[in-house]
């Protein structure tokens, strides 16, 4: 085998989670999939049903003493695997026997090896062997002894994640060869594993056990067959005849392994679908040792940050918050952190007006929130770009007016009961407090908001040391007649002898499009794409698509979809001058739509999935614009598979 004939390419991502491609020759198939175990050929059969399948040895025990493999024949769809190691101090004779293998005796190409990664050894041997086994340039990696870790969530999480996918190039494959039950795939998927061995519908089977999504069951003790698969369906539970143990066991072994390939498709759909996450949350009632993995990741910096850098900026499905999880998922603290870190508010404010959330999404398209921009502009009238507006709510904290239509704060959707735990107030304190704090002391703040809102910006205010004026008294909704009068009246008496500075009518649409481009790109990039000393126009309709020009040449689109910016290659230019959002090509003409990972030299870390980047060459020339695959950071490291999907070419610099 060639080191083309086998290699892989990650296509989408959901964090760690990925549906990716192994390719074989000329055959391809998806992951993440099932190996299926033949004992008497030795081998894994890798691919759910294909009918070209990889063929993957089983690793034998390793010893010091034993021969190296012989590689007698060219066989185009099989991966042999280096001995699995049994003790700790063979971890040398082992690498040693790699190395003679590849680099010495030249039987195998790297990626002619699967390579036996015991995970009950010592992180830090884990680690020792992962980084030789990389140099080496093996790709395909076997997880053993995994379900030794299903009960220890710390240790699952410190291998797999703090170990493994840390050192894994990311055109990898992981497959774990462990018996894992079929409800833990979903959440290890979740930690980037592609194949997962069958066997225990096997083992099961063989024990006269009925395999659900979420249980182990005594079939002797089944009354009725609770899966309406064609297995169930045709077998009679209570027939008057006597089923034969062999009749029973091929019956069980059909349904068990229609259940693993039934989560292994529903995984696959759930991330194409972009509700992986979701579907993650869902499953941790299953287990405690999911549960508490999970909240590892997720709270711990060190993790959730790897798993962040994967996360797309964008989705076209409704981000649904419906556990106490969704507080601490990674996508939901980048929005935090960038609130906090990225946006700053524009400097001609001096009223701030705290609203509540909506169910509605945006918020001004909400009945409320019309209600309240009424109020506001009759109480502020031509000095309505003097006021600023600021949305609470719980997962994401806060939510400035003018990012409304970003994602996620324009596609969530969480249970309204009226009732917030301690952590949701904590954390949306804590954010707006933060964000207040760009606030200079001539600046008055508004609080529309009643009950447990109230009482947050009440903590924040004591906390900022800052006076808050409340609307909401007596109890009254913030959809009173009475509120919205109080409102409407605070914000004239706060602007009534203030002078109207602000001349320019699309002053709140540049500032719009300020915010988001920080939000997006990073703090300060706002005034760079669109300078306040330069004359800019916006074209269109809020909350349409609106174009931004500088001196009649465009820079920049906001797109409705998702709320960020399309970038033209003038604004390209800007970003690209700072080091933002590039995409360095060891070339000087792109062929195709997609530039691929073998292609790209240097990328900028900030870089994540779905962001808008710029092909550049050696000498920062931008030769195309597009959406990134994976992050800058595993662009770099893959040598296989798609880096950017191509939007538009910049043909005037094509030579």
């Amino acid at each position: 085998m060639s080191s083309q004939d086998f290699y892989f390419e990650a296509h989408k991502l959901d964090g760690l989670a990925r549906i990716g491609k192994i390719y074989l020759n000329r055959n391809s198939f998806l992951t993440p999939c099932i190996a299926h175990p033949s004992i008497f050929e030795n081998l894994w059969r890798v691919g759910d049903d294909s009918e070209n399948p990889l063929k993957v040895l089983i690793p034998q025990n390793f010893r010091s003493s034993s021969p190296a493999l012989i590689k007698t024949e060219k066989n185009s769809d099989l991966l042999y695997t280096i001995p699995s190691l049994n003790f700790e101090g063979d971890v040398v004779n082992l690498l040693n026997l790699v190395k003679n293998l590849i680099c010495e005796k030249k039987l195998f190409d790297a990626q002619d090896l699967a390579f036996p990664v015991p995970c009950n050894l010592e992180p830090s041997k884990i680690s020792y062997l992962l980084k030789e086994a990389v140099k080496l340039g093996l790709r395909y990696f076997i997880l053993q002894r995994v379900s030794s870790l299903l009960k220890n969530p710390r240790k699952m999480i410190d291998i797999i994640v703090g170990v493994i996918k840390n050192i894994c190039t990311p055109d990898s494959v992981l497959h774990l060869s462990s018996f894992i039950p079929p409800y833990f795939m979903r959440f290890l998927s979740y930690l980037g594993v592609d194949i997962f061995d069958d066997s225990v519908a096997y083992i099961a089977a063989s024990q006269k056990n009925y395999l659900t999504f979420s249980k182990v069951l005594d079939f002797k003790g089944l009354k009725e067959l609770p899966c309406p698969c064609t297995h169930c369906e045709n077998f009679d539970l209570n027939a008057d005849f006597k089923h034969s143990r062999e009749e029973i066991f091929e019956f069980l072994l059909a349904h068990n392994l229609s259940v693993y390939k039934s989560e292994i498709r529903s995984i696959r759909e759930d991330i194409r679908g972009e509700v992986f996450r979701e579907s993650v949350e869902a499953i941790t009632h299953a287990s405690p040792s999911i549960k508490g993995a999970l909240r590892i990741l997720d709270r711990d910096s060190n993790y959730s940050s790897q798993v962040e850098e994967a996360i797309p900026v964008r989705r076209k499905s409704v981000f649904l918050c419906s556990s106490s999880d969704s507080l601490y998922r990674p996508m939901v603290k980048r929005w935090r952190k960038r609130i906090i870190e990225r946006c700053k508010p524009p400097k001609h404010v001096k009223i701030v007006v705290i609203l509540p959330c909506s169910a509605r999404k945006p918020y001004s398209f909400s009945k409320s929130h019309k209600f309240f921009l009424r109020s506001i502009k009759g109480g502020a009238r031509k000095k309505i770009k003097m006021v600023h507006e600021i949305i609470l709510t719980s997962p994401l904290g806060v939510v400035p007016r003018e990012l409304e239509l970003t994602y996620p704060a324009s596609k969530y959707e969480i249970p309204v009961t009226g009732h917030w735990d301690w952590e949701e107030k904590k954390t949306v304190t804590e954010v707006m407090g933060n964000y207040l704090s760009n606030f200079g002391e001539d600046v008055h703040f508004l609080a529309h908001v009643d009950g447990v809102y109230a009482e947050i910006v009440r903590e924040a205010s004591d906390y900022l040391s800052r006076d808050v004026e409340f609307t909401c008294l007596n109890g009254e909704s913030p959809k009173a007649e009475g509120s919205l009068k109080r409102l409407k009246s605070a914000v004239y008496e706060a602007l009534k002898d203030r002078n109207n500075a602000v001349s320019n009518p699309n002053l709140f649409h540049i500032g719009r499009g300020r915010m988001i481009a920080d939000f997006q790109f990073g703090s300060g990039v706002g005034n760079i794409l669109l300078p306040p000393s330069m004359r800019i126009k916006v074209e269109g309709n809020y909350p349409r698509v609106q174009r931004f020009f500088i001196n009649n040449a465009q820079v920049a689109t906001l797109v409705p979809e998702d709320g960020l910016l399309a970038l033209t290659f003038l604004g390209g230019e800007k970003l690209v001058e700072k080091g933002f959002y590039f995409v360095e090509f060891d070339g000087n003409k792109i062929e195709g739509g997609t530039l691929y990972c073998v292609a790209v030299s240097e990328a900028d870390k900030q870089i994540r999935p779905q962001d808008e980047v710029f092909i550049v060459n050696k000498d920062r020339r931008i030769l195309a614009v597009g959406k990134a695959v994976l992050s800058g950071k595993q662009m770099v490291m893959a040598k296989k598979g798609p880096a950017v999907r191509i939007r538009r070419k910049n043909k005037q610099d094509e030579t």
